[in-house]
């Protein structure tokens, strides 16, 4: 970053996702024609002084918090630009005495997702330590943008973290309705739980599995309810994108102007221009994991599906092993591409070789492909029919997609 102010040029260097500072007297430039002549040294580096920390202030957030029922803890900060192309920030800050404190050094100004996660949370559920991330309420998170200031108060629950947060309007309308949703999160954790100790197939898996649907069920009913009784809501414009076309489009059109011009509004409007089913999947052109370039077109003729994950998606990564099943089942019959989005090459090659994706792996690097196929949340699934048209779009872990593969190839 440089700034210049009469003759007097600043350069401030930043080093990785840290954003420290350089050695300021090692990235002054000073033009010397008659400055220091019109002004006292004091003058300079007041003006310095004044220069760096506005350019540092455009930049930055701080977000202060207490846990009640935490005492220490290291507390793991994952920053996501809401941006495909722009680095996460992974980092960490510490609680002592159920407080602590964070400042995030930007890059980029656009909307970020904060996520903060400990161990120390695990350990304390009272009844639910367990590392399942299907859990609701595990970590916190929260939408910011730079220059803002987040205060967060949370407390452990049985199961569960519950919190509010506070410092901008999305992410008071969020509190909202999280604390007309939690009692309903507890109740699916501790399902969720006795479901864990149970044996598959048996009846008591069974009824598990059928009171959780319920749950899930009645949590949607709450989200909607907000959706149609805010139409004034930043929030019920982030929520929507998760539900069908048809309910995208019902709500959408009752979305105020201030709403559908938000950078989530107009999230929902790519939306709700992007793919349904029947429609031809959009052409791309991506690298592999050796930088071969390979395009849709070169499996025409061919069923597909298209895997869209990224590697700190504790959903796409929990459903690997079922997706490496179906993958072994049907490999015969069907193309599967897992499509990496939102993160550097390095840790995405990683991932792969971790994990053991042994199906076609591509790269994106940008927003262009996740726009054409209206990508709103990770996973996202596609199936792909033979004529290169949309049988199915599945956000999440979906066991209609895996209903609809078994129905494909039966």
């Amino acid at each position: 970053m440089s700034v210049t102010f009469d003759e007097l040029s600043l350069v401030v260097c930043r080093s990785g996702a840290d954003n420290k500072l350089c050695n300021p007297q090692s990235r002054i430039v000073t033009n010397v024609n008659g400055y220091y002549k019109k002004h006292t040294m004091r003058q300079i580096i007041t003006t310095f002084l004044i220069l760096l920390s506005f350019c540092g202030y455009a930049q930055k957030s701080q977000i202060k918090g207490a846990i009640k029922g935490i005492d220490k803890a290291v507390i793991n900060v994952l920053v996501l630009p809401i941006k495909e192309g722009e680095t996460p920030i992974f980092d960490t800050t510490y609680c002592a005495n159920g407080e602590f404190k964070y400042t995030i050094n930007y890059s980029v100004d656009v909307w970020h997702l904060v996520t903060l996660s400990s161990d120390e949370f695990q350990t304390k559920f009272g009844k639910g330590k367990s590392s399942n991330k299907e859990l609701k309420n595990r970590e916190i998170v929260f939408f910011i943008k730079p220059q803002q200031k987040i205060s967060i108060s949370a407390s452990i629950a049985e199961y569960g973290l519950e919190y509010s947060v506070t410092g901008n309007d999305i992410n008071t309308q969020m509190s909202k309705t999280e604390k007309m949703l939690f009692p309903l999160a507890e109740e699916f954790n501790r399902l969720t739980l006795l479901k864990e100790k149970t044996l598959s197939g048996s009846k008591e898996f069974e009824l598990y599995e059928k009171e959780i649907k319920r749950i899930n069920n009645q949590m949607d009913s709450i989200e909607l309810s907000v959706i149609s009784k805010h139409p004034d809501w930043v929030y019920s414009a982030e929520l929507l994108p998760k539900y069908p076309f048809d309910t995208i489009s019902k709500y959408y059109n009752k979305f105020t102007p201030s709403v559908k011009n938000s950078f989530f509004g107009k999230h929902v409007a790519k939306t709700l221009k992007a793919l349904t089913k029947g429609s031809y999947a959009p052409s791309f052109t991506l690298p592999d994991i050796n930088g071969k370039n390979l395009s849709l077109s070169d499996f025409k003729g061919k069923y597909i599906v298209l895997d869209f994950w990224c590697t700190w998606c504790g959903s796409c990564i929990k459903g690997f092993p079922k997706l490496k099943e179906y993958y072994t089942k049907y490999k015969d019959k069907i193309e599967f591409i897992g499509i990496d989005c939102l993160d550097e090459i390095e840790p995405w090659k990683k991932a792969t070789v971790k994990y053991e994706l042994d199906w076609i792996n591509l790269y994106s690097k940008d927003e262009v492909l996740t726009d054409n196929y209206g990508i709103t949340g990770y996973p996202t699934k596609f199936i792909i029919d033979k004529e290169g048209k949309i049988v199915l779009k599945s956000s999440g872990e979906d066991q209609e997609f895996y209903d609809t593969l078994d129905e494909l190839f039966k």
